[in-house]
């Protein structure tokens, strides 16, 4: 009897070459697109910034256009950081907002700061420096600018760009000048000393306050005591109101002369 024959058959299966297989294509084409793409935005003009457009002060246009410099690229360009070295170099500006328009522009709007004072040196009143509502010195200033002089006891150098009186303070003081204003009286000169503040008016008599938290207490002590409690022929000869003895909460009592 013969036997039959098996023949064995082991099948493999032919792998594809990867360069056939269609996610090796797709792949090729992103990163071609990408490739091409940061090409675009990187390497070329198309997206180097070309105008920048300065509102609100004509006088800092070119420096502040040096500053910006050239070649920028409308991607990488730090609004946030262009804004702070903007600020940094000029005292002057009170709030700065850059804004990018697609594709190569830039406008910055500044608002520039508004002097509330003259701040000089007590031994030398002509020297005087521009003193913002954040207490900061902005610029040199001319005497002939109506504005209330402010002498720092113990204020040996004043430079721009420092903070020579603390906010909180300068905010009473531009409240109490504004209420003061409404009854005409105007201030000339504000002493400031460690603990006291001394308040020399045009009108010829002196306010004496505490520098502390019963400072805006002693303002609103004062406005009352000026309308109601001193007469028309006290505030005639009228040397000085002490408001000293006034506390946070408003209580406590008043002198004046």
């Amino acid at each position: 009897m013969k036997r039959k024959k098996y023949l064995s058959y082991n099948r493999s299966r032919r792998r594809k070459n990867f360069y056939k297989r269609n996610w090796f294509w797709k792949f090729i084409l992103l990163s071609l697109s990408l490739g091409g793409l940061c090409w675009l935005i990187f390497k070329t003009s198309y997206f180097e910034i070309d105008e920048v457009k300065i509102t609100g002060e004509k006088q800092l246009a070119t420096t502040i256009q040096n500053i910006v410099g050239e070649n920028l690229n409308f991607f990488l360009t730090s609004t946030s950081r262009l804004s702070q070295k903007i600020q940094k170099s000029f005292p002057e500006i009170e709030s700065i907002k850059i804004q990018k328009e697609f594709p190569n522009k830039i406008v910055i709007t500044i608002l520039e700061k508004k002097p509330i004072g003259l701040v000089c040196y007590q031994k030398n009143p002509e020297n005087c420096f521009l003193l913002a509502s954040d207490g900061i010195i902005f610029a040199k200033a001319d005497k002939e600018k109506n504005l209330p002089e402010f002498f720092i006891v113990n204020l040996s150098k004043i430079k721009i760009g420092d903070s020579v009186i603390e906010r909180k303070t300068v905010k009473n003081l531009v409240f109490l000048e504004e209420k003061l204003k409404e009854i005409k009286v105007f201030i000339s000169e504000v002493y400031i000393l460690p603990y006291e503040l001394e308040i020399k008016t045009k009108n010829g008599f002196t306010l004496f306050f505490l520098r502390n938290d019963s400072f805006k207490s002693q303002i609103e002590v004062l406005l009352d005591a000026f309308q109601t409690a001193i007469s028309e022929s006290e505030k005639k000869n009228l040397k000085y109101i002490d408001l000293r003895g006034i506390q946070e909460n408003g209580r406590g009592e008043i002198y004046f002369k």
